[in-house]
């Protein structure tokens, strides 16, 4: 079983930064955040809630897994669209290497409707720990009876 020790709390560093005219940040009255995290509710300006923070992290799993971003635009508010509107590509078709049930994790994660996506972290992480521990358990079994 996998137990963590730390809490890990998603933080914006970028948004700390004096802003100036260059910047990769989006400041439009009440949207304010990068655009390649913000989930589709905040860009639309509706009600969100930590639940925004689910959809980041889902973009970060798909960056670490995959290499990239799910969504990539040079101009940002055609970044924002995307987000809104686009279907991810499937991580598995960028990365072998990645699971269905990781897969399964982040486009969860990343649903474009807040109703979709995990209600809250406790349950991502009853996700993750359930995925780990059954490949732990298939792992040592394997390893069991290959020395019979």
């Amino acid at each position: 079983m996998v137990k963590s020790i730390f809490k890990i709390k998603l933080i914006d560093f970028g948004i700390s930064k004096k802003l100036n005219i260059n910047t990769n940040y989006i400041i439009c009255k009440s949207v304010f955040g990068t655009p390649k995290y913000l989930a589709p509710e905040i860009i639309k300006k509706k009600k969100f809630s930590y639940q925004s923070d689910i959809y980041a992290i889902g973009i970060l799993l798909y960056e670490v897994l995959v290499g990239v971003a799910p969504f990539e635009d040079n101009d940002k508010y055609g970044l924002l669209k995307m987000h809104i509107k686009e279907k991810m590509i499937k991580p598995r078709l960028i990365n072998n290497l990645v699971s269905k049930p990781i897969e399964n994790i982040i486009k969860k994660a990343m649903a474009k409707n807040i109703k979709n996506r995990y209600k809250s972290i406790d349950e991502l992480q009853k996700d993750f720990n359930l995925y780990f521990e059954n490949k732990y358990n298939f792992f040592k079994l394997k390893n069991e009876n290959s020395k019979k």
